[in-house]
């Protein structure tokens, strides 16, 4: 009885393994034209069971690559016919991320328990490499999307009659595996067959590449190549769209407001213009704010005996005035920011919020005071530029299927372009740029050397006064060592003298002498 219960065991399950769905057969004749597309007729024969195979099949087609920098390249795929039996079949195609999907059958007919052969003809085209001593027709046959076996595989490639085939190989398995299961057959110069030794399992496919001469057939032209990589990689058509918008715009809008007033004569001037403040001429030349700005406040606010600078390894200000009527209104506000809680402070980075904010105190103080009358940042001819950018970003990044190289460079070039643009939009008004030209004719001044100093009229007598009046100024304007290469010899009559120049407001590593080179760098 035992006996016989396993002899109906083996022979049922012996049915069930040779009664599986599966294709029987897989025969692909494939013809290559001389335009590069290639024309392909399959005929597949199933075995349906009632299982997968249900209505019909689905025939997976690869159709998206990327190339080395992450670029798409898509092939083009055009469905001609297609065949159940000999007879038109219905079907549809869906697309998927590598490819599409071509869903045939008929949704309201289930399939008899039998088997059947579907025909495709189809073109496809971009499936042949150029390379420098050859070319070469590099394709996945069958693809990896089966879901169920394939008895037997033969695929027949025929290039053009006047091109002969100069090597070839093939891969078979799951995406990605070089086995060797094939053989190839040679049927002339220009035609080569394939076939598969043993059955292929699920999901696994064949890929083969055949190499020919080049002429054969036409290579793409530059204007081809770059219309195929736009129409391939969406993302960068609308970049390209989108940055000639911005450009156009920017430009436009720099030419109607961001020009600047011309430039006038630069003489020397002996005083700052107006009376304004280091941080002031510093904030209208550049029509920025920086740190130079604060750095240049903080000495000036010393020189009016408002706080002492310490340099004990570490920076300290120490208020010593609660009046603070002769500063700038700029310098009032850097004042109480800096010393809300304390007299001193330490110029470090456990103090760096309460400075931070101060700074931010010293900046909108002098937008506040001068911006609008000096130079305008046009910012409201900014917005449609940051808008146009938001929105081809934006549409860049809803298209794109991966961060491409090509993708990453272009946001970086949209990125620069409005950094340029928001500096250049920045322009004096007219008094702003006469101010800036007596601000640049001070700065000459300031930086004038000892042998051309006989060349101005009537400079200021040079003194420790003057030149501490100043220091905050030449600090500003980025011309301390200049400055104080002025008074060297000064100084250096009255160490002779024994009597070595010392600022009352600084109080550090100089004791012995006041050496400003060492001074205002470190500062």
């Amino acid at each position: 009885m035992k006996k016989h219960i396993n002899i109906f065991l083996f022979l049922y399950s012996f049915g069930i393994l040779f009664s599986s769905e599966r294709i029987i057969n897989y025969y692909i004749e494939l013809e290559l034209d001389y335009n590069g597309s290639l024309s392909i007729i399959e005929n597949i024969t199933v075995k349906a069971e009632g299982n997968k195979i249900q209505r019909g099949i689905m025939r997976d087609f690869p159709t998206k690559y990327q190339d080395t920098y992450g670029n798409n390249f898509i092939i083009d795929l055009k469905i001609i016919e297609v065949l159940k039996d000999g007879f038109q079949e219905p079907f549809f195609i869906k697309n998927k991320p590598n490819g599409k999907i071509i869903y045939i059958g008929n949704k309201d007919i289930f399939l008899k328990h039998k088997n059947y052969t579907y025909t495709l003809k189809y073109n496809i085209t971009r499936q042949v490499g150029f390379f420098k001593d050859y070319d070469e027709l590099y394709y996945n046959a069958i693809g990896n999307g089966w879901s169920f076996p394939i008895d037997k595989v033969k695929i027949k490639l025929s290039l053009p009659e006047n091109a002969s085939i100069i090597q070839y190989s093939a891969y078979t398995g799951l995406i990605n595996a070089t086995e060797n299961n094939y053989n190839a057959i040679p049927l002339g110069s220009n035609v080569i067959q394939f076939e598969n030794i043993n059955p292929f399992s699920a999901y696994e496919g064949l890929t083969f590449a055949v190499s020919f001469p080049k002429g054969i057939i036409k290579e793409p032209t530059a204007s081809e190549l770059a219309s195929y990589f736009l129409n391939d990689n969406a993302p960068i058509l609308i970049f390209l769209i989108g940055y000639l918008i911005l450009l156009f715009y920017y430009l436009y809008a720099w030419n109607k407001v961001g020009r600047d007033p011309k430039k006038g004569t630069i003489i020397p001037h002996f005083t700052p213009p107006h009376d304004f403040s280091p941080a002031a001429i510093r904030y209208i030349l550049n029509m920025n704010f920086d740190k130079r700005c604060f750095t240049a406040a903080i000495v000036n606010m010393a020189r009016k005996g408002y706080l002492n600078i310490i340099d004990d390894d570490d920076y300290k200000l120490s208020k010593i005035n609660d009046n603070n009527s002769n500063l700038s209104k700029g310098e009032q506000v850097l004042a109480k920011k800096i010393f809300n809680k304390s007299d001193t402070i330490t110029l470090d980075n456990k103090e760096n919020i309460p400075i931070r904010k101060a700074m931010q105190g010293l900046k909108k103080a002098l937008k506040n005071e001068l911006s609008t009358h000096y130079f305008n940042a046009n910012g409201k001819w900014i917005f449609p530029g940051i808008l146009i950018s938001a929105t081809t970003l934006i549409l860049m990044i809803v298209l794109m299927n991966s961060l491409t190289f090509a993708i990453i460079v272009s946001i970086f070039i949209i990125v620069i372009t409005n950094m340029l643009f928001i500096y250049l939009m920045q322009a004096p008004t007219v008094h702003g740029r006469n101010t800036m030209d007596q601000i640049e004719g001070f700065k000459m001044y300031l930086s004038v050397a000892e042998a051309e100093r006989l060349n101005l009229l009537n400079p200021p007598k040079r003194t420790p006064e003057l030149f501490e009046k100043f220091l905050p100024y030449a600090i500003a304007l980025k011309v301390e060592n200049e400055w104080g290469d002025q008074f060297n010899s000064i100084f250096s009559k009255l160490e002779e003298e024994n009597n070595s120049y010392q600022p009352h407001w600084y109080h550090g590593h100089f004791a012995s002498g006041f050496i400003i080179n060492d001074f205002t760098s470190s500062i």
